[in-house]
């Protein structure tokens, strides 16, 4: 006596496919938009920890350290950062240097992504 299984096939469907291709491609253009906004982020993060090593005597008033940073952000090809966005506080001998910003991408449609940033280095007797 032979008996007869009832096997059912199992696996993705063309539709089941075509979900998870959507879901991979918003994924991946998510990406390609935020990747470059946080290689900024780091280049402006890179900026600020340099003003660190430098001379203070370079550094005496906030003219000289908003121009020796913008010059620094403009080599490395920042573009989302402005005069507005950097704040210079003078605190007894040291001062505190604050770059927040905030950049906007289209995404899709009429969806944008936001993403605000805020850092922000203590320079000794300056």
């Amino acid at each position: 006596m032979m008996r007869k299984y009832n096997k059912k096939e199992a696996g993705l469907t063309g539709l089941g496919f075509i979900f998870i291709l959507l879901i991979l491609a918003f994924f991946v253009a998510l990406g390609l938009k935020l990747v470059p906004v946080y290689l900024e982020y780091y280049n402006v993060t890179t900026s600020l920890q340099s003003l660190v090593k430098e001379d203070s005597s370079e550094l005496s008033s906030s003219q000289d350290i908003k121009a020796l940073l913008n010059k620094r952000l403009g080599i490395n090809d920042v573009t989302s950062v402005s005069d507005q966005n950097i704040a210079i506080e003078k605190a007894g001998d040291n001062t505190l240097v604050t770059v927040e910003y905030e950049v906007r991408k289209n995404f899709l449609g009429n969806v944008d992504i936001v993403v605000t940033f805020k850092d922000s280095v203590e320079l000794a007797g300056s």
